[in-house]
């Protein structure tokens, strides 16, 4: 009714209609409830304990975390040193020994394929992730519910052996068993802006035509 009065009839119905255009391209990659960290990065100490996570918490620490769902660390003895490790119910996407490197836009959920041998990967999970800031996917159970939830982290594991590591930010889908996608790509929130700029600029040219008339 707003917009009506503002705008008038039909300029309203083509208001309204750019604006679930648009808002149907922004909701659509996105998820029921989901949970982001991006505060600084989280380092991975490149010893036998590394990071222990609690991804509902957010809890870490070089050693046993009440909770962990996330254990990456170095283990010197292995040809590539950092190995990922999942809790009980837990895993990280992945095919074969390798833990996958996932695309922006790559999904994680109950039709993904985790692995989840007690040493996830055997220790070759570095070999696609050293030297690179990339992005991995997991699963694991809240200790609160026991239910099964799916996240993603990028991993900055840009030194010889994938150390020095750190886990720069990381999502999960706080609704059991519903998939997750990993960050938007960029063009996205470009083609997002795109869209918000249209709006603007026809809204702008109609309010001339309106005043004029």
């Amino acid at each position: 009714m707003q917009m009506q009065s503002l705008f008038g009839g039909t300029t309203a119905r083509t208001l309204g209609s750019l604006a679930a255009t648009a808002l149907m391209a922004i909701a659509a990659p996105a998820q029921a409830v989901v949970v982001v960290y991006a505060g600084p990065p989280i380092p991975i100490v490149a010893n036998i304990d590394g990071l222990y996570l609690n991804v509902v918490t957010g809890a870490n620490d070089n050693g046993f975390v009440s909770g962990w769902d996330i254990n990456l660390y170095n283990n010197s003895s292995l040809s590539t040193v950092l190995v990922f490790w999942a809790a009980t119910g837990g895993g990280y996407v992945g095919a074969g020994t390798q833990v996958s490197v996932l695309a922006p836009g790559a999904s994680v959920g109950p039709a993904s394929t985790f692995l989840t041998t007690p040493n996830i990967g055997g220790g070759y999970g570095s070999t696609s992730f050293a030297g690179t800031t990339s992005y991995f996917g997991f699963r694991f159970v809240n200790e609160s519910g026991g239910t099964t939830h799916y996240g993603w982290a990028q991993l900055d594991a840009g030194g010889d052996g994938g150390f020095p590591a750190s886990i720069i930010q990381y999502a999960y889908e706080s609704t059991a068993n519903t998939a997750i996608t990993v960050v938007p790509e960029p063009g996205t929130y470009a083609m997002m802006a795109l869209g918000l700029a249209a709006m603007g600029g026809f809204v702008a040219r109609r309010r001339k035509q309106d005043q004029a008339s």
